[in-house]
């Protein structure tokens, strides 16, 4: 399983547990910040706020870049399939081409094997001729 199916899709165990986690650090954020505004809060109470926020905005940024990266991947993907798609028709063309000087080919062999046969047929023609008539 690819980091992009974890990301863009729900259906999956993974996707499941990558957006159910960051479902929770929104909610600790959100705790965290009707904590902080509580009046006589203790220093200590302040810094864990502080820290979980601090946590919980790099798990939101590095989802942020992740899909990011994701859109990246994907554009690239479909960037070297479509290369891939033209180079294929290419090669298309070109077999075709080469089918059709192919059986040009053939055509010319064809012609070439009927030309030779009729000149054989001709010189076998006037060699029987010369034979029976004395020509020569």
């Amino acid at each position: 399983m690819n980091v992009a199916e974890i990301v863009q899709q729900s259906d999956t165990r993974a996707g499941r547990i990558f957006d159910w986690t960051v479902i929770g650090l929104i909610v600790i954020s959100i705790f965290t910040l009707s904590i902080d505004t509580m009046p006589d809060l203790s220093g200590t109470a302040r810094e864990l706020r502080k820290r979980t926020l601090e946590q919980a905005e790099q798990a939101a940024e590095a989802r942020r870049r992740l899909k990011a990266d994701v859109k990246t991947e994907k554009e690239a993907l479909e960037t070297a399939g479509l290369q891939l798609t033209g180079a294929c028709e290419r090669e298309e063309e070109a077999r075709s081409k080469v089918d059709g000087l192919r059986g040009g080919v053939r055509q010319s062999e064809t012609a070439l094997t009927e030309a030779d046969e009729a000149v054989s047929w001709q010189i076998s023609q006037k060699a029987i001729g010369d034979l029976l008539f004395g020509y020569g």
